[in-house]
């Protein structure tokens, strides 16, 4: 990955991750208010542990942080 100079008023949006971490995707145990993921079953073998998006750390530690900021989209119900 080569790194880039960002301009003062650039939008931002940084992962880290823990590559050491393996877990299987569940919607059910899932913090978003979805009811359904694509990933059910998938097995990851990295976390992600805090994001940034806009300057806000909106991931902690793997724990949201702050309050939910924007709308979600419309995703249909599979079966509906």
């Amino acid at each position: 990955m080569r790194g880039q100079i960002l301009a003062d008023d650039a939008t931002t949006c940084l992962a880290l991750a823990d590559p050491g971490h393996t877990r299987t995707v569940r919607a059910a145990e899932s913090e978003s208010s979805q009811v359904y993921t694509p990933f059910e079953g998938f097995e990851l073998t990295v976390r992600v542990t805090d994001t940034f998006l806009r300057g806000g750390h909106i991931l902690r530690a793997g724990r949201i942080a702050g309050e939910p900021v924007g709308a979600q989209p419309h995703s249909p119900t599979p079966g509906a």
